[in-house]
């Protein structure tokens, strides 16, 4: 079930990456400060998480895109010995921004921006020790972000900071699972494909 979930994630990615070439895509990658809520928190600590997405910003004020993140989790000091804590976690999410731009330049050339986010969460998320459950979820995540675009080395870049509440299981998920709450403060660096 889980190389199934790898290879339509694959697929997706290139028939997304297929169009870079006629768009104004980037590529962004970045770390995370994932942070647990709710029944979440009770097993496991704040961890550090990686991501990368491609984003097509063809439109103004419309973005929209792919992202993947993967953690790996870390059970909580005082959680009593042989606790089926949660060991790993990767989202696949469609992504749509709303952006504000705060320059009145026609181009993004040094120019700050704010952005609203809505993510439809795949996840897997494992525990330690296998139980009969399946791993896999839908959810949602939403937040929003700053950030600011500039040239170097004849290269659009960007540089954002984001902040997310998301519950990636929430719609769909095994009966015996709860529902799994986090936080996510992110950086992250793209470039202009």
């Amino acid at each position: 079930m889980k190389l199934r979930f790898a290879l339509v994630s694959l697929f997706c990615v290139f028939i997304f990456a297929s169009y870079a070439a006629a768009t104004p895509f980037y590529f962004s990658i970045g770390g995370m400060n994932l942070v647990p809520t709710s029944k979440f928190k009770e097993t496991n600590k704040p961890s550090l998480a990686f991501g990368f997405q491609l984003q097509d910003r063809s439109f103004c004020n419309l973005w929209y895109g792919v992202r993947f993140d993967f953690a790996k989790l870390d059970s909580l000091e005082n959680v009593p010995i042989g606790t089926n804590y949660f060991s790993s976690y990767f989202l696949f999410s469609p992504e749509l921004r709303y952006v504000f731009i705060l320059s009145g330049k026609n181009s993004y050339d040094d120019t700050f921006y704010l952005f609203l986010q809505g993510l439809l969460n795949f996840s897997s998320i494992s525990r330690k020790y296998e139980v009969d459950e399946s791993n896999l979820g839908l959810g949602a995540s939403g937040g929003l972000g700053l950030g600011f675009c500039f040239n170097l080395f004849k290269l659009c870049w960007a540089i954002e900071f984001d902040a997310l509440y998301s519950s990636p299981n929430f719609i769909l998920k095994s009966s015996k699972r709860p529902t799994l709450t986090n936080f996510n403060f992110g950086l992250t660096l793209g470039v202009r494909l």
